[in-house]
């Protein structure tokens, strides 16, 4: 059967054609308009998964760019801080140089001011605050690291031993800010130093205890060996000033009467002091100013020669609140009942009750070393000027100490912000490609779009003019 083109057929076909060509003009005059080649799904199904894809990785991008620019911000703010502290303690050490060398009281006290000033901008540069957030409060942002840190006589950290931590790279995070903790509270702690004139010295165990501290080496109870009748005096167990194992001490006794009357009596080769058999608290002293007090009212008659002595005692370091009994060995463990810190004594050649002050020896922090500073400038230890020179000497070296930490903080700082900010170019040239490749998919080529469109109305008028002539028929031509 043969297949006739009739004009019905051939009009339809003109207005298909037509249909789509100006559809093709409306997309080209699109393209044109906005710039771009995919304004809907359907002009191009793959490009467009494509152009999504491309937009979420642009958009991952933008949100880890954002995120390491913040980070490297506060990482700025900490290392300026940092370097603020640093700078502070160089002056500290100026200030505690010009105080070793001071003798006028009145001069002491204005250094001990500047010190005190110091601290108080340490406290600033510890506490600061950035957008809401604590800097050196590790991650735990919304707690205040060092509160009263420059009025308190100890140093209490509130923040979180976490630091801000960031991933940059496969692997473990990379540790952005660390925490005031490990800024501010740097250990490095050597033999704790005991001042004083018991004879107690460091043990051999590692102290926990920090900063300074008081041990209180108290007497106990005198007892004296058997065979000359004399006893501790009524005055001895609290006014005694000696302690140590039998035979550490020796007590010389005279009885010049023969019956135990009367005679002298001496302690360690001390001055002879003469007793009666009527003394209940007779005054005994050493060469070193030891003392004893004695009950002479039953001394065996005849009685002449030595006497080894036995003074028990105790070691507290919390005033007194808790005791620990002196065993005369190389390493007792004295444990602080309020706060639970040890410090161990060698207590074997503790020969006199009386006072230690203990310094901690590389433990102070950044707070502490500035208030020990202003303290030993002000003596309020009471030590000898020789021995205050000492300590303030001793800060110094503490000073100096935080300021190597400081700059030691500051280089590790530095060496993070070179890793963000290599990070963050790496990421924004990754922002520029994909922005590339998404411009390529979805944006359209104006030029070419032209000749297209060119192209299209060309196609446009020739099918219209086609159409003209498919209209312009006679009847007859119609009929056959």
């Amino acid at each position: 059967m043969a297949f006739r083109v009739t004009p019905s057929f051939s009009v339809s076909q003109f207005l298909t054609r037509l249909t789509q060509q100006n559809s093709r003009i409306a997309d080209l005059n699109e393209q044109v308009t906005s710039g771009l080649r995919i304004n809907r799904p359907s002009d191009d199904p793959a490009g467009v998964r494509s152009l999504l894809r491309t937009e979420e990785a642009i958009n991952r991008l933008d949100t880890r760019v954002e995120t390491i620019s913040a980070a490297r911000y506060r990482l700025e703010q900490a290392s300026i801080n940092v370097r603020d502290a640093q700078t502070l303690f160089v002056r500290a050490e100026v200030t505690a140089s010009q105080a070793v060398q001071a003798s006028e009281p009145s001069e002491l006290e204005v250094l001990a001011d500047e010190i005190d000033g110091l601290l108080r901008q340490l406290d600033g540069l510890a506490n600061v605050e950035i957008s809401g957030e604590f800097l050196f409060a590790g991650a735990a942002t919304k707690s205040l690291p060092f509160a009263d840190a420059a009025l308190s006589s100890v140093t209490t950290y509130s923040g979180s031993e976490i630091p801000r931590t960031l991933q940059l790279h496969t692997g473990p995070p990379t540790t952005i800010i660390s925490s005031g903790a490990e800024v501010f509270q740097p250990k490095a702690r050597e033999q704790t130093l005991f001042i004083g004139g018991t004879g107690a010295a460091a043990g051999v165990g590692t102290d926990s205890a920090v900063g300074q501290g008081t041990l209180e080496v108290a007497h106990a109870a005198t007892t004296y060996a058997a065979g000359s009748g004399v006893a501790a005096g009524t005055d001895s167990a609290t006014a005694d000033t000696i302690i140590g194992p039998a035979g550490a001490y020796q007590l010389n006794i005279v009885d010049t009467s023969g019956t135990g009357a009367f005679g002298t009596v001496s302690l360690n080769g001390g001055p002879p002091v003469a007793f009666t058999n009527g003394d209940t608290n007779l005054q005994v002293s050493g060469p070193f100013d030891e003392t004893v007090f004695i009950d002479t009212t039953s001394i065996t008659a005849g009685f002449s020669g030595n006497v080894d002595v036995t003074a028990t005692g105790t070691l507290s370091t919390d005033g007194g609140a808790s005791t620990v009994a002196i065993d005369f060995s190389t390493n007792q463990a004295v444990t602080d009942s309020v706060t639970g810190k040890i410090t161990n004594v060698d207590s074997t050649a503790i020969r006199f009750a009386g006072t230690e002050q203990l310094e901690y020896a590389g433990t102070a922090d950044a707070f502490q070393v500035l208030r020990e500073l202003r303290d030993d400038i002000r003596n309020t230890r009471g030590f000898s000027p020789g021995v205050q020179k000492e300590a303030i000497a001793r800060r110094l070296g503490d000073v100096q100490r935080l300021q190597d930490h400081f700059l030691n903080v500051t280089g590790e700082q530095s060496v993070t912000l070179a890793q963000l900010n290599d990070v963050q170019d790496n990421a924004e040239q990754s922002q520029l490609d994909f922005q590339q490749r998404l411009s390529e998919i979805a944006s359209a080529d104006i030029s070419q779009v032209a000749i297209e469109l060119q192209q299209s109305r060309s196609q446009l008028q020739y099918t219209l003019a086609t159409a003209s002539r498919l209209f312009d028929i006679s009847l007859l031509e119609f009929l056959r």
